[in-house]
């Protein structure tokens, strides 16, 4: 998420806002889309791992399962079932192999 700069800090690196546009220079993406992305990667690396969506939702901090169910659709492109199952082709682009965000 993105963070805040304050007094000395903001003053060191430019303003929060300064920060955030480069970051979407850099990336192309905004820092709360790389936040979410990342967090899909790990409930798809979590489920494949064999955990059910409740123990991913709780983890993650999803609100529920139908949260879990469009952020898998929308950034991972399989469901929930399809992971656990491994009905779907590997996942070329899901390198991680720590659940966590951001690891």
């Amino acid at each position: 998420m993105p963070s805040r700069l304050t007094g000395a800090e903001a003053d060191r690196h430019g303003s929060t806002r300064t920060h955030q546009r480069q970051h979407r220079a850099v990336t192309g993406l905004s820092q709360t889309a790389v936040a979410q992305i990342d967090r899909a990667n790990a409930a798809a690396t979590m489920l494949r791992g064999g955990l059910d969506w409740r123990t991913v939702v709780d983890a993650l901090g999803y609100f529920d399962q139908a949260h879990l169910a469009h952020a898998l659709r929308r950034f991972v492109g399989h469901t929930a079932r399809g992971l656990r199952s491994g009905d779907e082709p590997t996942m070329s682009f899901l390198y991680k192999t720590d659940p966590r965000p951001g690891s």
